[in-house]
């Protein structure tokens, strides 16, 4: 039988110290463009783009993150309003990565049937932007988030409407981003592995499905949250 779990909210985007923000962008290359690497439907609203980011934005991210200040979330036990959750985290506001991701995206859609993919419901998706919301998520052996939904919100850059996670390190054993199609965190899931450089993009709100970022077993798993508007 389905399980009622908890909701989390896209959390919103407060100002971040500028020198962060520029330390954030300088991770990235304006000389890489990703290789046009065939979208992968899990589902219709689970899509996956490998080598997204390239191994040295990789390496330099999770350099980055190491040498930030990060605020650890835990959460021990669910609760009617809280997922189980145990990780590491680093939020910014950084409109010039969220422009950075955006523009990636629109230039594999320009070649690809993202756009189509996206357009899973009977709102028309002309083209969209990234929230600069910012997460970034460090997860050691044992961190996990418990199965939940993500809620949809308003941004300065239109209401989000899908999760964007983009894993920036590989991870020897477990991480897996599990989908429960039912609704049942008891039935077999979707897995998602985690692989440096992969997009999971799915869709949240009212149309989310119930997920969980499983426990890491051995090594270290970075994401990169956002999300697009519309």
């Amino acid at each position: 039988m389905a399980k009622k779990k908890q909701k989390v909210a896209t959390s919103a985007s407060h100002a971040s110290p500028a020198s962060h923000v520029t330390s954030l962008l300088s991770c990235f290359s304006s000389n890489f463009s990703p290789p046009p690497t065939p979208l992968i439907p899990i589902l219709p609203s689970i899509l996956t783009l490998s080598k997204f980011f390239s191994p040295v934005e990789c390496s330099s991210l999770r350099t980055f993150l190491d040498s930030t200040p990060l605020r650890s979330t835990t959460n021990a036990r669910a609760t009617k309003e809280t997922a189980r959750r145990h990780n590491d985290r680093a939020q910014l506001d950084a409109q010039s990565v969220a422009n950075l991701v955006r523009d990636r995206l629109r230039s594999h859609a320009a070649h690809s049937d993202l756009l189509d993919a996206l357009n899973t419901s009977t709102v028309e998706v002309p083209s969209f932007e990234v929230s600069p919301n910012i997460r970034l998520y460090r997860y050691e052996p044992g961190m996990q988030f418990g199965p939940h939904y993500d809620e949809s919100s308003e941004t300065s850059a239109g209401r989000t409407r899908w999760t964007v996670l983009i894993y920036f390190s590989d991870v020897e054993s477990g991480g897996n981003t599990n989908f429960f199609p039912s609704g049942d965190p008891d039935e077999t899931p979707v897995s998602v592995e985690p692989a440096e450089g992969k997009v999971l993009l799915h869709l949240h709100g009212d149309e989310c499905m119930l997920h969980e970022g499983e426990a890491v077993a051995r090594g270290t798993k970075y994401v990169f949250r956002t999300d697009l508007c519309f």
